[in-house]
């Protein structure tokens, strides 16, 4: 049986817009470029779209250089703003992911002011870029093996079944609430193929031209950020679709909260592996308790 890759999406900064791609270069850490970068507040603790929904209206151009930082607002008419990768000698700062804790490097002070105003904080944010002379520790090293990612919230790829989003409309249209589109859920490689949320019970995606294995570890369990439009930044009223989502499709071991795509790894070590929209992956299908 095989399914086929119907979107590729990567995201700069965590948890700000997303960028989709025709085709992904792929590493043990996830797509090249992705979640290299975070905003912190002063303690060094990430911030997200949970908090400042208008993270969703920042955009991230990549470069050879760096970024470049674009919101998308126009009341705030607000310049672009070029962002350098920081130097080695750039001050450094442990953040905090959850209960993992990862070295970053911070962008210059007058990247954090734009940041700052762009996104109508209360408290001084700060723009820091991973520091690849070290290394993620994350605080559930068994979950993902050694395939820790960035700044990604938990695995290095989340992997989305198109068919389950569909299942979701369907459900959103039955109730007349505004339906949702893929960006709600932040994926990395969306397939079709299967039957809506078959993909909990995937174990593998083989990719034959490269050589390529994904290990899909455990469902997303997801949070409010889906409630987001992230194409206003305002929140759907009702909390749509994180109530409806939960209905059709709870967490297995949490039943009030909602499940929507899977966390996956890289089985084996990989290096500039490529994936392109329309490529067919091979399931493994083992059906979980």
């Amino acid at each position: 049986m095989y399914v086929t890759i119907t979107g590729l999406y990567f995201y700069p900064i965590k948890s700000c817009e997303g960028i989709p791609l025709q085709q992904a270069t792929i590493g043990n850490k996830g797509i090249a470029g992705d979640r290299e970068w975070i905003i912190v507040d002063e303690a060094g603790t990430f911030v997200s779209q949970r908090s400042l929904p208008r993270m969703s209206l920042l955009q991230a151009e990549s470069g050879p250089d760096g970024i470049t930082l674009r919101l998308r607002d126009q009341k705030l008419n607000l310049p672009a703003c070029e962002v350098k990768h920081p130097r080695l000698s750039a001050q450094s700062i442990e953040t905090h992911i959850w209960k993992d804790h990862a070295p970053a490097l911070l962008a210059a002070e007058e990247v954090n002011q734009w940041l700052t105003k762009a996104l109508h904080a209360d408290k001084q944010l700060k723009l820091a870029y991973f520091d690849k002379r070290g290394s993620r520790l994350p605080g559930k090293p068994e979950r993902f093996g050694a395939n820790a990612s960035f700044f990604a919230d938990a695995a290095p790829f989340l992997i989305c079944n198109a068919l389950s989003l569909h299942a979701l409309n369907l459900s959103l249209r039955l109730q007349e609430l505004p339906e949702v589109d893929i960006r709600h859920f932040r994926p990395n490689i969306v397939f079709s193929g299967l039957p809506g949320f078959a993909e909990q019970h995937v174990v593998s995606l083989s990719h034959k031209q490269s050589g390529l294995s994904f290990k899909l570890v455990d469902p997303c369990q997801r949070c409010s950020v889906i409630t987001i439009d992230p194409d206003t930044a305002q929140r759907l009223p009702d909390a749509v679709p994180f109530g409806q989502l939960t209905a059709i499709n709870p967490m297995p071991s949490n039943p009030k909260a909602p499940a929507f795509g899977m966390n996956a790894v890289v089985s084996g070590v990989t290096t500039q592996k490529v994936l392109k929209l329309g490529d067919q992956l091979k399931v493994e299908i083992k059906y979980r308790s």
